[in-house]
C-alpha cells in the first residue's frame, strides 16, 4: 500500500498526472487530491463574508478538480479530496 498525493490545479499536467495514476493506482492505495485556492483578502473579503468566500474557495477547488476525479472515479480509483487556501 502506498500513500500518494496529487496536486491538481485544472491543467493539462496535472490532467496527465491524474490519467497516470488512474491508470497504476493499486487498490490499497491512500491517494489524497490537493488543491489550493489564493486566499481572498481585504475588501473583497470583508464585502462579502466569510462564509461566502469559503463558498467561493470549495467551489473554486472542486472545478479545478473536476476532470482529474472524473477519470480517476472511471477508473475505480478511490481518494480523499483536500482544498486548501
Amino acid at each position: 500500500m502506498s500513500k500518494l498525493l496529487l496536486a491538481l490545479d485544472g491543467s493539462e499536467s496535472a490532467l496527465r498526472a491524474a490519467s497516470q495514476l488512474a491508470g497504476n493506482a493499486d487498490p490499497g492505495d491512500e491517494i489524497h487530491l490537493v488543491n489550493v485556492q489564493l486566499p481572498v483578502d481585504g475588501l473583497a473579503r470583508s464585502l462579502a463574508g466569510a462564509q461566502a468566500v469559503q463558498h467561493f474557495h470549495h467551489e473554486e477547488g472542486l472545478a479545478a478538480m473536476a476532470q482529474a476525479r472524473a477519470r480517476l472515479d472511471a477508473a475505480g480509483v478511490v481518494y480523499q479530496l483536500h482544498i486548501l487556501v
